[in-house]
């Protein structure tokens, strides 16, 4: 198979390029306005952290990138609320970041968890999608949607709320895989 890769910021198509096998081509590029098409798209913790849009809009865009299959995954409506709620009722930056820690035991590098801390916690911009989102914009597609993560909301919202309360961390994500040619 072939991969193609596109992401805005430069320095992570530089990553990538490092790690990429010779099947694998990697542009700097906006998915807003690239022509590049693939027969499976895959996003996942990208599209709620472009501005100004409404996530189902975003996601019909990264479905239009696609041939045959779409996967995408971003944030759950009740789920981060309750994380972000979590979070902002402590008293400092310091004390976030110390529970923060705690609940990610399995980051052994720090720059790394520092990197995830910030795009967790102290994002410029976020939206988020629900089971609703994802029925929808399977219909405004004409794709079907032949997997999601959950059947509903309150179960993605139980199991962020039970994760918090035994002190792991969650970023609170719903998945789906759309279909063309139903």
């Amino acid at each position: 198979i072939k991969v193609t890769g596109v992401d805005l910021v430069q320095k992570n198509i530089s990553r990538s390029l490092e790690y990429a096998p010779d099947n694998a081509k990697f542009y700097t590029e906006d998915i807003l306005v690239t022509q590049r098409r693939a027969t499976t798209t895959i996003s996942v913790g990208v599209l709620h952290h472009i501005p100004n849009y409404y996530i189902q809009d975003l996601m019909v865009r990264a479905i239009n990138t696609a041939e045959k299959y779409t996967f995408i995954g971003v944030y759950h409506t009740q789920s981060r609320k309750h994380v972000l709620d979590y979070f902002a009722g402590m008293s400092s930056d310091t004390k976030r970041y110390r529970v923060f820690k705690k609940m990610t035991p399995w980051i052994s590098n720090e720059e790394h968890r520092k990197s995830w801390y910030r795009d967790q916690l102290q994002h410029p911009y976020e939206c988020t999608a629900t089971v609703q989102d994802y029925q929808d914009v399977a219909n405004r597609t004409g794709t079907q949607l032949v997997w999601i993560s959950t059947e509903s909301d309150k179960q993605l919202e139980s199991d962020a709320l039970n994760k918090i309360n035994t002190y792991e961390f969650t970023s609170g994500f719903i998945y789906g895989l759309f279909k063309k040619g139903i």
